[in-house]
């Protein structure tokens, strides 16, 4: 399983739109959890399955104005570092790639 979807808004805390921060960490943070929650039967069953979850350089440092998306992505980290601890005794392996800062619509 490999989780790699991201958005982005750019804007100050006191006026970040709150909509705008629940479906950045809908998209990023819950989706992976419950793809995750489905996948991990099934990977349990088979007694291997691997689960690749794209961080980025914001699951590990923050930057001003990204609130949403430095919470997300330091979420993720957390995540997938549970399910590593939750199923390596099913063989099944979770780790984040976390790419560097790259030039992108985003």
């Amino acid at each position: 399983l490999v989780n790699n979807a991201g958005i982005q808004r750019i804007s100050p805390i006191e006026a970040f739109d709150p909509a705008d921060f629940r479906r950045i960490i809908a998209l990023m943070l819950e989706a992976p959890f419950l793809l995750i929650r489905a996948a991990l039967p099934h990977m349990y069953a088979n007694g291997f399955g691997r689960i690749i979850n794209v961080s980025s350089v914001h699951g590990i440092r923050a930057s001003p104005f990204k609130s949403a998306y430095v919470s997300a992505k330091h979420g993720l980290e957390g995540l997938s570092k549970v399910t590593a601890l939750e199923g390596g005794e099913h063989g099944v392996t979770s780790n984040c790639v976390n790419p560097g800062y790259v030039r992108t619509p985003l």
